[in-house]
């Protein structure tokens, strides 16, 4: 068996999926307004693991947009 044989034969698994609802965070009656706000979070948030980043890089960029938002 050559080592080319063997390199074909090895399997890749896809990273896992981390659920997180965003209504989870929610409580009592919010606005649609926030609602909204908290599901494009939501969604940044998925787009940003599936890049691979880690909770804390995307926490980081997220407060970095944050504040480059606050400042304009």
């Amino acid at each position: 068996m050559s080592v080319f044989s063997q390199l074909s034969q090895v399997k890749s698994f896809a990273k896992g999926q981390v659920y997180a609802s965003a209504t989870d965070s929610l409580t009592g009656q919010v606005s649609l307004e926030e609602f909204s706000r908290l599901l494009k979070e939501q969604e940044k948030t998925d787009e940003l693991r599936q890049f691979g980043l880690s909770d804390n890089e995307i926490s980081l960029k997220l407060r970095h947009e944050q504040l480059k938002h606050s400042q304009v």
